[in-house]
C-alpha cells in the first residue's frame, strides 16, 4: 500500500500488485523499508508505475543493491565519484555538470585501466586548449594504460617528452590492415562485454 502510494498509484485491490510484484521483490531479499525507499527514488525521478519500479529494482538487484545501507553506499560512492569528475573537467576548463559519458570514461580510466586522480588530473592540465579535451583525455591515457604507465610521474614524464600540439593531436593516423587483421582484431572484440 505504501509503495502504491509513494508512486501515486491508486488501486481498490492490491493482491495483483502483491502477487505479481511486491512477493517477487520480497523473494530477492528486498525488505519493506528498501523497496519503500526505492518507490520514493522512482516518484521523484518519474518512474511512476510499478513496471517502472520494477525495472529499478532489478537493476538494484544486479548490482547487488538489497538494503537501505547497500544503495546508500552506493549512492555516496556515486557522489564521490562525481565531484572527482568534475575535480578533472574544471583541470580541463570545461565548466558544466558530470555527464553519464564522463562517468563512463573516468570509470575506465580508473577502475579499468588503473590510473589514480593525479595522474587523470596531469593529463586534464595538458588538455586545456584542445578540441575536445575529453577524448584528447582520453587518446593520451589509452597510450599510457598500452605502454604500462599508470602513475604521475610516468605520465608527467611522457607528457613532458611529447610537446604535441592540438593541431597534431587530432590528425588521423592512417594505416592499411590486412583482412586477417582485420579479422583478428574483430574476432577479440566479439569477446568483450559491454
Amino acid at each position: 500500500k505504501n509503495i502504491s502510494r509513494n508512486l501515486g498509484l491508486y488501486y481498490q485491490n492490491l493482491e495483483n500488485v502483491v502477487e505479481t510484484y511486491v512477493s517477487e521483490w520480497l523473494k530477492k531479499g528486498y525488505t519493506g523499508d528498501t523497496l519503500e525507499l526505492i518507490s520514493h527514488y522512482c516518484f521523484r525521478y518519474s518512474y511512476r508505475s510499478l513496471e517502472s519500479m520494477n525495472d529499478v529494482v532489478n537493476k538494484f538487484y544486479k548490482l547487488g543493491l538489497i538494503t537501505v545501507e547497500a544503495i546508500n553506499q552506493y549512492t555516496s560512492d556515486i557522489v564521490s565519484a562525481d565531484q572527482s569528475i568534475k575535480e578533472v573537467l574544471e583541470a580541463c576548463n570545461l565548466l558544466r555538470s558530470v555527464t553519464s559519458t564522463d562517468r563512463d570514461f573516468y570509470k575506465t580510466w580508473t577502475t579499468v585501466w588503473g590510473f589514480a586522480q593525479d595522474a587523470i588530473l596531469c593529463v586534464a592540465k595538458k588538455s586545456v586548449g584542445t578540441i575536445g579535451p575529453i577524448s584528447y583525455m582520453n587518446k593520451i591515457l589509452s597510450t599510457l594504460h598500452s605502454q604500462n604507465k599508470h602513475s604521475a610521474s610516468d605520465v608527467a614524464s611522457y607528457l613532458a617528452k611529447t610537446s604535441t600540439t592540438a593541431t597534431e593531436t587530432n590528425k588521423i593516423e592512417k594505416h592499411e590492415y590486412t583482412k586477417q587483421e582485420l579479422d583478428a582484431l574483430f574476432d577479440s572484440l566479439d569477446d568483450i562485454e559491454v
